[in-house]
């Protein structure tokens, strides 16, 4: 493990926090950080964000507060303008509201289960598993890649990975981890590099992972090198 927090660190291979933090100034969104001007002309992402709002709050408490339907099915907040003629958000996200005509709104996404864990899978693969997944005691194969998977094994980044997840574990909740959170039928070669976040402010990466089981640091200063078996 390599805690990344405010004191120097080793994993067992001898990586330091300042070498793991250097080779990840070759990501692409490092280099985009630091050669855009207000000048430069417009690029297109290297990187994806995803913020996973695991058993977050309802739609009808957020973006979509149906003003007009029967009161069973309202949302129970207030509903304020946005910038899209006749699309209101609840009275919780006057800043989003302000800025709607800068991101895209889907509210056409439908899910095939109300169990958290299928559910979250759906939405991470876009299908449902093939062996009955989380309430079957499937197993990860059962569902499809990851778009993260995907997008990591037809964007490689040189040494470093192309897909991470940071967090306690995989998305889950209390009885387990959504089966859709990796490389699925692809196998754990394409499962996220995760990087795990304490309870005191602690960060911890995994260099033995599941998915990279030859993972290791280069014996080169200042570099990650990733031995794939």
């Amino acid at each position: 493990m390599l805690a990344a927090d405010s004191f120097p660190a080793r994993d067992y291979h001898g990586m330091t926090r300042r070498m793991f933090l250097q080779a990840g100034a070759a990501l692409p969104l490092a280099g985009t950080l630091a050669q855009t001007s207000p000048a430069a002309a417009p690029r297109k992402a290297n990187s994806v964000l995803l913020l996973w709002l695991f058993g977050g709050p309802s739609h009808l408490d957020l973006f979509d507060p149906k003003p007009n339907a029967p009161i069973e099915y309202r949302g129970p907040f207030g509903t304020i303008s946005t910038r899209i003629p006749g699309v209101h958000f609840t009275e919780l996200l006057p800043k989003l509201a302000a800025r709607s005509d800068r991101f895209s709104l889907v509210r056409t996404n439908t899910s095939f289960t109300g169990s958290h864990r299928p559910a979250g899978s759906i939405g991470l693969t876009g299908s449902v598993a093939t062996d009955g997944g989380e309430d079957a005691k499937g197993s990860p194969s059962g569902y499809p890649p990851n778009f993260g998977s995907i997008l990591a094994r037809h964007r490689e980044v040189g040494d470093l990975p192309g897909f991470i997840s940071v967090g306690q574990n995989h998305p889950g909740d209390g009885n387990g981890v959504s089966l859709g959170y990796g490389g699925g039928k692809w196998g754990m070669r394409y499962d996220p590099f995760l990087v795990r976040c304490s309870s005191v402010a602690r960060r911890a990466v995994r260099f033995r992972s599941r998915h990279w089981s030859c993972l290791r640091a280069s014996l080169r200063p200042g570099s990650l090198a990733a031995g794939r078996c």
